[in-house]
């Protein structure tokens, strides 16, 4: 499938151990990075991590993962995936904020079946918009740079510029998918509260 996949990975500008990234967390003992790009390989022929902090990451990356910094340094994950629209080599894009250790290929692919039409495709969990594990087109490259070059840095706002697929997350479980690929760490209430209100 022509598709990149890109890791939002943030960082700090001192590269202090104490504030790396996220994605040099670990879950079940393996580091939250490695497990994403592992899930991205079975998928993705381009993969991407995009920080404003690359040093720490050059030791740990295979040399076919494009190492790629903010275009707009300090405007959050907008300013990353900015980066990611620009610079990515095929037309779709699967965005991962990078405190998400359990995505999945059949996930991406479901959004990315259903983007004809529209610009991104973008999962809903208890009613709110998950723009960090979605699928987007190039084109929505030109509406970041134009929000970021005015102070944007808004996920929301982003999201309102350009027309995207809402596929809330009953439908991927009607399809047989684990809505658990939504799980984040540093949100992990948020998908209890879903398997709740399906039991």
């Amino acid at each position: 499938m022509n598709i990149t996949g890109a890791i939002l990975a943030g960082g700090s500008s001192d590269n202090a151990p104490s504030s790396r990234s996220g994605a040099f967390g670990t879950y079940n003992g393996e580091m939250l990075l490695d497990r994403q790009l592992a899930v991205l390989s079975e998928l993705c022929e381009e993969r991407i991590v995009v920080t404003d902090a690359p040093k720490p990451f050059l030791d740990v990356l295979d040399s076919k993962v494009r190492l790629i910094t903010d275009y707009a340094s300090g405007s959050g994950a907008l300013g990353g995936l900015h980066a990611a629209l620009h610079l990515s080599t095929h037309p779709l894009v699967w965005a991962l904020a990078c405190d998400m250790p359990l995505v999945t290929k059949d996930a991406a692919v479901f959004m990315a079946e259903r983007i004809s039409g529209y610009d991104a495709v973008v999962p809903v969990l208890n009613n709110r918009l998950q723009p960090w594990c979605s699928i987007y087109t190039k084109r929505c490259a030109k509406v970041a740079s134009e929000l970021l070059h005015n102070g944007m840095a808004s996920p929301l706002v982003f999201l309102s510029f350009i027309h995207y697929k809402p596929i809330h997350v009953s439908e991927f479980v009607s399809h047989g998918i684990d809505p658990s690929f939504l799980y984040r760490m540093s949100h992990p209430h948020d998908l209890l509260k879903t398997k709740q209100s399906q039991s």
